[in-house]
């Protein structure tokens, strides 16, 4: 059996062939409260099944900082959130995601 579990209140757009090959495909699990907005095709194709989406993380403490660590691509330390507009041009790792850090052009 194949699931799919789609984390958006509105339906990606999406052709008919998205699922194409997929004959195992019958359910498709939407966040509370989202149902009615696939039933469009090619969603209202599949049963459609409200969840409560979760994103596997509970709560994230940080302890005596009161700014983020901000990473290099490569996994070292670069700084905090408090200096990062200091830190020099490219992309760093904050809070677990990619962030592009550009020098504001002068006019």
């Amino acid at each position: 059996m194949i699931e799919v579990h789609v984390n958006r209140e509105t339906p990606p757009t999406a052709g008919w062939e998205v699922f194409h090959g997929c004959d195992a495909l019958k359910t498709i699990y939407v966040p509370i409260g989202a149902s009615a907005n696939y039933e469009v095709e090619p969603w209202n194709a599949y049963k459609i099944v409200e969840e409560d989406v979760q994103s596997g993380i509970k709560k994230v403490v940080v302890e005596g900082e009161t700014a983020a660590p901000v990473y290099h691509l490569n996994g070292s330390r670069a700084g905090t959130t408090r200096n990062f507009g200091t830190l020099p041009k490219g992309i760093y790792i904050v809070n677990g995601k990619k962030v592009l850090r550009q020098i504001a052009k002068s006019r």
